[in-house]
């Protein structure tokens, strides 16, 4: 229901999106492919991981299509959920939003 809707988008936003960057819409499809082409030659490094794995835990690296879904999936809040999220904010911190 709209309470795990709630906290999907939250657990998304929170964890599997929060370590993120992103380049500009406009940005030219080749220094996309070269951000990318990074992003996953870094992720081959056993050095890189040697340190990732203290600051990102057994956590996925998403890069890509993987991550624009990743994204999407935490911001594209249904109204149920967005209602439920209403409601708690209001409750439990007294902010309206």
């Amino acid at each position: 229901g709209p309470l795990f809707a709630a906290y999907k988008h939250i657990y998304t936003m929170g964890v599997m999106t929060s370590k993120g960057f992103a380049l500009p819409p406009e940005t030219p499809q080749e220094i996309v492919d070269a951000y990318t082409g990074a992003a996953e030659k870094i992720l081959k490094d056993d050095g890189f991981w040697k340190v990732a794995k203290k600051r990102l835990s057994a956590y996925p690296v998403l890069i890509g299509k993987d991550a624009h879904e990743a994204i999407k999936q935490a911001v594209d809040v249904s109204p149920e959920a967005m209602d439920y999220l209403k409601k708690f904010i209001s409750s439990k911190f007294n902010v309206n939003i």
